[in-house]
């Protein structure tokens, strides 16, 4: 049975207090003293005294100096120690016996004696105190007047361990262990370092001993390495591994062709529009760093047999097969035995993170034409993505779309760029600071090096107005930037208007959708098929541009007027395919009062950068995934048309380059604004001439009788007319306000909404 700890009593509470008391004033008296203040040997002639504990800590402080020196700050640890064991009777008690007490003051001789003896002349504090007080002082001299100056220090420093043996638990066997387990550390550290560059260096001996064509690793074409592609270099396994089957490590090679010096477009879709207008040139761009070194192929090697123990101490057995490096991540050809599910292997995603000592881990699904599953690991280090890179690059270069658009770099490294008109719309959704914002800067900027004013229009809605303020005034706003959400909901529907009048465009010139319209213009066949629908002359066609909307913030406009916002969106969506206009949506807030089932339904492409859950990473995709991405630009794509998430490490651009680009475009052309209330107004007047119009269709055929009747009786009541002409009372009703609104009479006025006929009696 175990023995109770004894409990301390009242006096030894008390005594605690005491010394504790004693350790806090001797400490602020030592620490404060001042050698102008009165003491023992001296008097001041100042009014007031420095030290914190007045006149009391001004002359102990000093008594203390001088008696002790240096030692004298030992005083208020030994009150504080002595407080401590107060508290328990036993080692009080032990405390208390002859050896503690000589073992105290030896610790305090010593300890003033060496003081003296290593500051002969002052101690090495503000204040000039006595090194080692009178006991230091005396010590030291008895000493060095038998051993000498060596000696008194050995001797010192023994006197020094023998009072920390006594009053503490320090002990020599412990203090040698300590050491040498520290010096075992240190010449193991050492070793592994050497072992490290001695393996390091006879790999780059082998490599270079090997370099012959015959024995070269195996060099597939293509530059781009994907699962199931030969175009990157395979790496073995190092000889020593022989017997189990170790991953091959696939790296893309680098192409020194990617990265081009061209310092003029980032390439057109079609010849320039006309004028004098000059693309942004790359130049403005800054050149993308070298790329990082990357993670040697043990560590990749050894990642690999981490990840198989590790779910196999799940039980769920499989190997890696490929192991892919990327420019953030790596990924990691798993192929599980059979009957293992894939579900159980995701579900082990944070085991996997902890294992790897990485801050997440994603498992991709099925790799296409393989029985094995990707595991997505971080880097170390993440290699940035610049724009410039992306420009460059035949992704981007290549396709003949005017609406092609840079992303980034995939988890090979690959860059990737997507075509907006086959989306044809975007959504784009992630947590605060994941990226969103950077996405849709590159984006724009992607359009803005690569179109012409007259061929790709913008509309930006900026409700936060801190992002796409900067793009104010560029030549390619069919607007100025709208940062007001009523404002925005009017703009989206003149959108609305202008995409219905495009559609009377394209029916009167026969063409599908604005490429073939744009075409038959360019062929000078839009004139023709206008004047021969329309049966005469008709203005001349131009060609239309596309328009691109950008929204910032979707939440804030869905909470200031939700269904005129929805309403215009989803027919934007459902529609303006043809008529080239494309929507870009973004939120921080992807919940389902924002992003509704109708706005989703007709956004088949997205993009998720880093979610704070799961829920919102569905709401986004569907699909959960987004919110074990690892921020600063790095998202999941949605392609069009199927439901395979692609991982994409977004690209990069700073402000300062934003600002160069915006200002290039800037000095090359003005805006030409006001298309969109031009296009309201005209839609305005033909619904009110269409109104009219129908009024007059609707107008009763009564009504010309019931105005000779009012014009004639100078009575314009309903009452009268139902009366006199037997119909009834709305039938009346309805003649007195067309009446109205012609002008014979006038509108009700009084308390009994009389009406005064306007017109004179023979009037017809």
């Amino acid at each position: 049975m175990t023995q109770a700890a004894p409990v301390p009593s009242r006096s030894h509470e008390i005594r605690a207090v005491l010394l504790f008391l004693f350790a806090v004033l001797s400490a602020l008296a030592l620490l404060t003293y001042s050698a102008a203040d009165p003491s023992l040997n001296s008097a001041s002639s100042r009014g007031g005294i420095l030290n914190r504990i007045g006149v009391a800590g001004a002359f102990g402080a000093d008594f203390f100096f001088q008696v002790l020196g240096g030692g004298a700050y030992l005083l208020p640890i030994a009150f504080l120690v002595a407080a401590l064991r107060s508290l328990r009777p036993q080692a009080d008690e032990h405390a208390r016996r002859w050896p503690g007490i000589l073992g105290v003051v030896l610790l305090f001789v010593s300890v003033s004696a060496l003081s003296a003896h290593f500051y002969p002349d002052r101690f090495p504090l503000g204040e000039p105190i006595p090194p080692g007080g009178v006991v230091g002082t005396l010590s030291r001299g008895a000493l060095v007047s038998l051993f000498s100056d060596v000696g008194t220090v050995v001797i010192l420093f023994s006197f020094l361990l023998i009072a920390l043996i006594v009053t503490t638990r320090f002990t020599l066997a412990g203090l040698l262990q300590i050491t040498a387990s520290s010096l075992r550390q240190t010449a193991a550290a050492v070793s592994g370092t050497v072992v490290l560059h001695r393996e390091r260096a006879l790999r780059r001996r082998e490599a270079a001993t090997h370099a012959a064509p015959e024995t070269k690793p195996r060099i597939a074409g293509g530059r781009e390495t994907a699962p199931g592609s030969d175009g990157a270099d395979e790496l073995e396994p190092p000889p020593g591994a022989a017997g189990a089957a170790k991953p091959k490590i696939r790296r893309p090679k680098t192409d020194a062709g990617t990265l081009e010096l061209d310092l003029g477009p980032a390439g057109r879709r079609r010849p320039d529009s006309g004028g004098v207008y000059q693309l942004p040139p790359l130049s403005l761009l800054a050149d993308p760093p070298p790329p990082l070194t990357g993670q040697t192929k043990e560590e990749l090697f050894a990642n690999a047999s981490l990840l198989e123990a590790k779910l196999r101490d799940f039980a769920v057995e499989g190997r890696v097969t490929q192991v892919y490096p990327g420019p953030i991540v790596t990924m990691y050809e798993y192929e599980p035995a059979p009957g293992v599910k894939i579900n159980r292997v995701v579900t082990l995603a944070d085991d996997l993170a902890l294992a790897l000592k990485a801050p997440a881990v994603r498992v991709g699904g099925q790799i296409p034409g393989k029985a094995a599953i990707g595991i997505e690991v971080p880097n170390p280090g993440r290699e940035p993505v610049h724009l410039k890179a992306i420009l460059t690059s035949p992704a981007f270069r290549e396709p003949a779309s005017p609406l092609t658009i840079a992303l980034g770099k995939d988890i090979f490294g690959t860059p990737v760029a997507a075509d907006l008109a086959r989306m044809p719309h975007l959504l784009v959704a992630g947590a605060t600071g994941a990226g969103k914002s950077m996405g849709l800067n590159v984006m724009i900027l992607s359009l803005l090096f690569n179109t012409h004013p007259r061929d790709v229009k913008f509309l930006l809605i900026d409700p936060k107005r801190l992002e796409l303020s900067v793009y104010e005034d560029i030549p390619h706003l069919i607007e100025p930037v709208v940062t007001e959400s009523k404002k925005a909901g009017e703009a989206l529907g003149s959108l609305v208007a202008e995409m219905e009048h495009r559609y009377h465009l394209l029916a009167a010139a026969g063409a599908r959708n604005i490429e073939s319209y744009n075409a038959m213009i360019d062929g000078g066949q839009g004139d023709k098929n206008r004047g021969a629908k329309s049966g005469g002359d008709s203005p001349p066609a131009e060609r239309i541009p596309y328009v691109v909307v950008v929204i910032d913030e979707l939440a804030d406009l869905m909470m200031v007027s939700a269904r005129r916002v929805e309403e215009s969106i989803a027919r934007l969506a459902q529609m303006a395919r043809a008529a080239g206009i494309h929507l870009i949506l973004a939120t921080q807030r992807p919940s389902v009062d924002v992003l509704t089932g109708v706005i989703k339904a007709n956004f088949p492409a997205r993009i998720a950068f880093q979610t704070a859950s799961k829920i919102d990473s569905r709401t986004i995709l569907d699909s959960m995934g987004a919110e074990q991405l690892l921020g600063k630009g790095d998202m999941l794509f949605m392609p069009p048309g199927t439901n395979r998430l692609q991982r994409i490490h977004g690209a990069f651009v700073t402000e300062a380059e934003i600002a160069r680009v915006v200002e290039h475009t800037k000095a090359q052309a003005v805006p030409l604004y006001g298309t969109l209330e031009r296009i309201m107004a005209a839609r305005a007047e033909a619904e009110a001439l269409a109104a009219q119009d129908a009024a007059a269709e609707e107008r009763d055929d009564l009504y010309e009788q019931a105005r000779a009747i009012v014009a004639s009786s100078r009575n314009a009541s309903i009452t009268h007319l139902q009366r006199r002409m037997r119909v009834g009372y709305n039938r009346a009703a309805r003649m007195i306000e067309d009446m109205e609104r012609d002008g014979i009479v006038s509108a009700p006025r009084g308390p009994n909404r009389d009406r005064d006929v306007l017109v004179p009696p023979d009037e017809r």
